[in-house]
């Protein structure tokens, strides 16, 4: 396993919760924006789906989910974690982590920052990504700009995850087929269950304001990524 789930879980107690309660004057926090389960769902999938050496995570905000990434890659400066954000403000020491930390300070939608996370990808070798987490602007546009824009760097079979999917319903629900009822509540219809892994594999975390994942499967047809 990526981390043992009880060192993940203290992890999350001693030090991701007190950047959180120390964070009391900007309206934005430190921890994570998930739920403990759901951040352990994401790290299960990964685990499952090897290698993981290299991360994009869009939107870090202040650093909770970089902390969590940054513990679950390999220890050494052979791992990659960029950071993308329009105001970073990341409340631990990240220049001294034992990862190979790059945060690049832009909007994720300026074709410049996107140069930037495109030239360390190939300072390091034109390296493929392993998991891309987009956790930027949630409109429902906007979460579908930054899946184009950079999903094209995520190696075939890697994983895209989406945060905070109930914000972006209707482009989540355009890629999978969709399997939310006009009430708010989810459907057990196996036929439309049948559809959303009818073009490619994805599955949504139904934990807080959801998490989807997406299997960036090579013969997939509905997504046209951005040229790398």
């Amino acid at each position: 396993m990526l981390i043992d789930k009880q060192k993940f879980i203290d992890l999350w107690q001693t030090t991701l919760k007190p950047l959180l309660e120390a964070d009391g004057t900007t309206g934005m926090h430190g921890a994570p924006m998930q739920e403990i389960e759901e951040n352990w769902t994401i790290i299960k999938r990964l685990d499952e789906n090897p290698p993981l050496n290299t991360i994009i995570e869009l939107g870090v905000c202040q650093g909770g989910g970089l902390k969590v990434w940054e513990q679950i890659l390999p220890q050494n400066k052979q791992s990659l974690l960029i950071g993308v954000d329009w105001g970073p403000n990341i409340l631990w020491d990240w220049a001294n982590s034992p990862v190979d930390i790059r945060i690049v300070k832009g909007d994720t939608h300026a074709e410049d920052t996107r140069l930037q996370v495109k030239n360390i990808l190939h300072e390091r070798g034109d390296r493929k990504v392993d998991f891309l987490f987009i956790d930027a602007q949630h409109h429902p546009a906007d979460v579908e700009k930054d899946m184009i824009d950079y999903g094209g760097f995520v190696r075939d079979n890697g994983i895209i995850g989406l945060h905070d999917v109930r914000l972006s319903r209707s482009f989540w629900s355009k890629i999978t087929g969709g399997s939310r009822n006009s009430d708010g509540t989810y459907t057990t219809d196996p036929e439309v269950a049948a559809v959303e892994h009818a073009v490619f594999h994805t599955e949504e975390i139904k934990i807080s304001t959801s998490t989807g994942i997406f299997w960036k499967l090579p013969n997939q047809t509905v997504i046209k990524f951005k040229e790398t």
